[in-house]
């Protein structure tokens, strides 16, 4: 368990003492009932403060939670087409998205969220900062990538950059600071250097395999490529396929596995990385939220939902 053992070390504080069924969702935790707005003198950078911080590791929770579900879910009912060998198109969708939802869980876990904030979210917000701070800027709807602070009590948030794309880039956009420092935590525990370094070793590999291939929107690019120009010879039929269903169920089924056991080949192709990468990334999901399920409390709903699935798995 040298994975879970060091992603435990960026947990949330608290985030496995929730209790009570999912339902606090984005819209609902940024209301305000729950926020207050700060001075908004840079509407790409702004901060709200929670008036109850246990609020925070809840909403945190919940996301998590709904994203592993999904991740999970979306790998069980993969099943390759009888009949087509070749045919590794959905497969590999379901293995991108499975890959993204568990990037998008993983980060929640850590008080880390990256997601879309409505006009009829940021409407009460404006009048809100109006009531409070006369003269001050508004917010307004899009991406966000927001931050748990000061323990639960504070809510960063920074608006991303919609010319460099949309959700997909924004997500796989912080794949690299959340390695890197994922990684420098797992080294600076001293409690078990022999899992930090298989930790960190795991990483390394998929690092490398993704600097190779671009970096992170390489994710986004492969699952761009197969769905919308039916590359890679992935749909029939199959004109320059470098791989079957049965070798990329083999490679998506390695989110069953631990981490350090799901190792990505560095001499494959590209597709096989791919299909690697993303179990991998899924693996490390699945042995965060059974971790943190064992930890939680009796009415955790990571017990009574994405941990579940996992244990399908």
């Amino acid at each position: 368990m040298s994975a879970a053992n060091s992603l435990r070390l960026m947990w949330l504080h608290e985030i496995n003492n929730v209790k009570g069924p999912r339902g606090l969702s984005t819209e609902k935790f940024l209301s305000t009932s729950y926020v207050t707005p700060d001075f908004i003198s840079d509407p790409n950078e702004l901060s709200l403060y929670v008036g109850n911080p246990a609020r925070t590791p809840e909403y945190f929770c919940h996301e998590a939670d709904r994203f592993a579900s999904a991740s999970f879910e979306t790998l069980l009912s993969n099943a390759p087409v009888v009949g087509y060998e070749r045919s590794t198109a959905w497969q590999l969708i379901r293995g991108y998205y499975a890959a993204f939802f568990s990037v998008h869980a993983l980060l929640r876990l850590h008080g880390v969220a990256c997601t879309r904030i409505t006009y009829a979210t940021t409407t009460p917000i404006n009048r809100e900062v109006q009531r409070l701070h006369p003269g001050s800027l508004s917010m307004s709807g899009g991406l966000y990538y927001m931050r748990s602070k000061s323990g639960g009590s504070e809510i960063a948030l920074t608006k991303f950059d919609t010319n460099s794309g949309g959700s997909h880039e924004a997500l796989w956009a912080l794949l690299t600071d959340y390695m890197r420092t994922a990684t420098q935590k797992a080294l600076l525990d001293a409690t078990d250097p022999n899992a930090s370094a298989t930790f960190a070793t795991t990483i390394d590999k998929l690092n490398t395999v993704v600097r190779k291939r671009g970096g992170p929107m390489w994710f986004t690019q492969v699952r761009n490529r197969v769905n919308y120009s039916h590359g890679y010879g992935s749909w029939f039929p199959h004109q320059g396929s470098t791989t079957d269903t049965a070798r990329v169920a083999l490679c998506l089924g390695g989110w069953r596995k631990e981490p350090s056991e799901a190792l990505i080949d560095l001499a494959a192709d590209e597709i096989t990385q791919f299909a690697q990468a993303c179990s991998l990334l899924v693996s490390l999901c699945r042995v965060t939220i059974q971790d943190v399920a064992f930890r939680s409390i009796a009415r955790s709903p990571f017990r009574q939902s994405s941990a579940r699935l996992a244990a399908a798995g």
